[in-house]
């Protein structure tokens, strides 16, 4: 089914599926138009990056709360 979804830009799916996108869009070219997983950028490939950015994006996520603030919009 994804070799079908030629025209996705951007998706947002578990760790495992994240992890076989990534290595089958270097081998076959899987998903030409990707450009965000799970909120990261499709361009960043190796998975010890994309953790550490999946983990920055939580805490600035989360930081209002820790700081005791309110955000708008």
């Amino acid at each position: 089914m994804l070799p079908h979804l030629n025209a996705v830009e951007e998706l947002t799916c578990g760790y495992q599926l994240e992890e076989y996108i990534r290595r089958e869009r270097e081998s076959t070219g899987l998903l030409p138009n990707l450009k965000i997983v799970n909120g990261i950028d499709a361009s960043i490939t190796a998975m010890d990056e994309r953790n550490k950015m999946h983990d920055a994006c939580t805490l600035l996520e989360k930081l209002p709360l820790i700081a005791n603030s309110y955000v708008l919009g």
